[in-house]
């Protein structure tokens, strides 16, 4: 079945790997530390007490670091997964805070610092749903955590009499912050790697096209190294099915070659001209803009051999020339020496009548056949060099300057060829850049492309600890990581009415124990117990708290 041709191959070496996790993952590490945030506002709801709003108006990674030696990939053929474990990791960070009460008794806003003193990440390839084995698990395995919080203020009849009521809503709210602590790791970090990795599962736009990267299954698991299969397939964004598979099938990872191995077979490239073709854009352009030869497109170069063009347009007419697949699909084929290209194309010739107003003068039907090469240097750029050039004129799809002599044409071909030739070994002189296509930006040092069988192939062992690559990464978490997580919770705490009234209870009488009996109630003392007794009176009118909570005669002191 179609969906079964496997495009592209890609494979990865525990030389790759080892490099990734002591040069790469590092640096990956620093920059979510700079660009992870939060915000968001936390609803705890204390039975059917209070409700505590829980606001986070920043939060900020302070510190992301892991243990080098305890960080491993696993690449394991049993069940055929690859994982990657980061052990022994610490996580320390700050978030800008707000919290306010309903009944509005309490409010406080400031800094709150928080740690993971100790933890563990696992990134597993090939464990997900069989339907998407490259969906990525992530767990986190928290061992300890140290949570500090400014004191909270208790605003109740401008008095702070309640300090143990301010410490029970600290200690009942400290777990669902806990709770969006681990949220940021989880959705910041892992949906982060999720999304940024998901530019590969899942097809993606390139202009009005898509390219499928799916895996086919999950990851194949060696004991030195992994290899992923995958579709590799362009198609037309609205229709991806494809009327032809793959053929040939692709090399096995060479163990003696480089960490980094890439296949890209005929199958890829053909879907990429079908889609072209499907969408009309198989066309080859020259006009007064084409480098050497732009100059020379007018009336008087091409009457030479279509004579018609000046009888009909006259002398010094700009003219394009356009070819342009029709018909057919064109067909492209791999060898170990080249590359060949062959289709039937309209040879259309424009002529500018007037300013910016053109007219087609002819359209011819030309059966071609290009043979040339392909390169691909360190930065990634493609080159394509055409090495000769077949061309056959075979009939006049359409006239407007008069009866065109086709044998005339065939005799002429040769200086057609010629032409054609130079003008597209300019145009593609400075190659196509790939990683204009791609998610992430690699420097993969000195590579090495050649040809084959049905495929073309890329070897490369990445230098890791280059600059080029420390820049890359940045650029790469500030794209997928940077972005706000805002989230909307509801939480009931485990806090029953009972217990924070007896709390309340006892703050009330911790304030009675601090005022000194011996000296003689003067207006201060006086004041203070009164504060005391018309906040707690005012505690209980907001609270509705039951009366049988507590005895009324235990205040016939005051």
């Amino acid at each position: 079945a179609e969906e079964k041709s496997v495009g592209i191959y890609l494979g990865f070496s525990e030389v790759f790997w080892t490099g990734f996790i002591k040069s790469l993952l590092p640096e990956i590490f620093a920059q979510l530390g700079k660009t992870v945030f939060q915000t968001g506002v936390l609803k705890i709801e204390i039975k059917d007490l209070m409700d505590v709003y829980f606001a986070v108006d920043e939060f900020k990674v302070l510190e992301l670091a892991y243990d080098l030696d305890k960080t491993r990939v696993d690449l394991i053929a049993k069940n055929n997964t690859m994982g990657l474990h980061v052990g022994n990791s610490s996580f320390k960070g700050f978030l800008k805070y707000k919290v306010d009460l309903d009944p509005k008794m309490l409010s406080d806003e400031g800094d709150l610092l928080f740690g993971y003193e100790k933890f563990s990440l696992d990134l597993v390839f090939g464990v997900g749903d069989p339907k998407d084995p490259s969906k990525i698990s992530l767990n986190v395995t928290t061992n300890s955590m140290d949570l500090k919080a400014k004191d909270l203020t208790l605003l109740l009849n401008n008095t702070n009499d309640f300090n143990q009521m301010m410490v029970y809503i600290l200690n009942t709210i400290k777990g669902p912050i806990l709770n969006v602590v681990e949220k940021v790791l989880e959705e910041g970090i892992g949906e982060g790697i999720n999304k940024a990795i998901g530019m590969i599962p899942y097809p993606f736009v390139i202009g009005n096209m898509s390219f499928d990267a799916s895996f086919i299954e999950a990851p194949k698991i060696n004991p030195s190294f992994t290899s992923n299969r995958l579709v590799g397939k362009f198609f037309p964004t609205k229709n991806p099915t494809l009327p032809f598979n793959q053929t040939k099938p692709l090399p096995e990872f060479d163990e003696k070659g480089q960490s980094l191995q890439l296949y890209v077979s005929e199958y890829t490239l053909k879907s990429f001209f079908y889609s072209q073709y499907e969408l009309g854009q198989v066309r080859i352009v020259l006009d007064s803009a084409t480098p050497t030869i732009g100059p020379s497109l007018n009336t008087n170069a091409l009457g030479f051999f279509l004579p018609g063009l000046i009888d009909t347009y006259g002398f010094h007419k700009n003219c394009n020339v356009t070819l342009i697949a029709f018909e057919e699909v064109p067909e492209i084929s791999i060898s170990p020496k080249m590359m060949n290209l062959k289709g039937k194309f309209k040879f259309v010739v424009d002529v500018e009548v007037s300013k910016n107003k053109w007219e087609t003068a002819c359209e011819l039907d030309l059966h071609t056949k290009f043979q040339g090469n392909f390169q691909i240097s360190g930065n990634l750029s493609l080159s394509i060099v055409i090495d000769s050039i077949s061309l056959s004129f075979e009939t006049v799809i359409s006239s407007n300057i008069g009866t065109i002599n086709i044998n005339m044409l065939k005799r002429l071909t040769f200086m057609i060829q010629f032409i054609l030739k130079m003008a597209i070994n300019i145009i593609f002189r400075n190659g196509i850049n790939l990683n204009d296509y791609l998610p992430f930006k690699l420097d993969l040092g000195v590579i090495d492309f050649s040809l084959g069988d049905g495929y073309m192939t890329l070897q490369s062992t990445p230098d890791f600890e280059s600059q080029e690559n420390k820049k890359n990464i940045e650029e790469f978490v500030e794209k997928y990581f940077s972005k706000a997580i805002n989230f909307e919770g509801g939480l009931t705490s485990s806090g029953d009415k009972e217990g924070l009234t007896q709390k309340l209870t006892n703050a009330f009488f911790d304030q009675l124990d601090q005022i000194d009996f011996k000296e003689e109630f003067g207006t201060h003392q006086n004041g203070a117990i009164k504060s005391s007794y018309k906040g707690y009176k005012f505690f209980e009118s907001l609270l509705n708290f039951a009366s049988q909570d507590y005895d009324m005669g235990d205040l016939k002191n005051l």
